[in-house]
């Protein structure tokens, strides 16, 4: 690193303002104009995680969320929004 003339740099929250920038993010999302649900893709319960792997792996989904099992009751194991 040092021969190259490289540097590491950490970063906690993008170095965001947290104080700031939370409460921002947050009434941006409570006024609509932060669509969260865009950024998730299918919901899988954790007994099907395996399944969410493979999907994963297919390039299915950009993203999956896991929920406990019995969290989502009358829901399908896995669903998109």
């Amino acid at each position: 690193m040092a021969q190259q003339e490289k540097r590491l740099i950490g970063s906690l929250y993008g170095s965001a303002n947290t104080p700031v920038d939370i409460p921002k993010l947050v009434d941006l999302f409570k006024t609509g104009r932060l669509p969260l649900h865009k950024l998730l893709g299918e919901r899988y319960e954790l007994s099907a995680i395996n399944e969410a792997y493979a999907a994963l792996s297919r390039g299915a989904t950009g993203r999956v969320v896991i929920i406990p099992d019995g969290a989502v009751s009358g829901r399908p194991r896995a669903r998109r929004d």
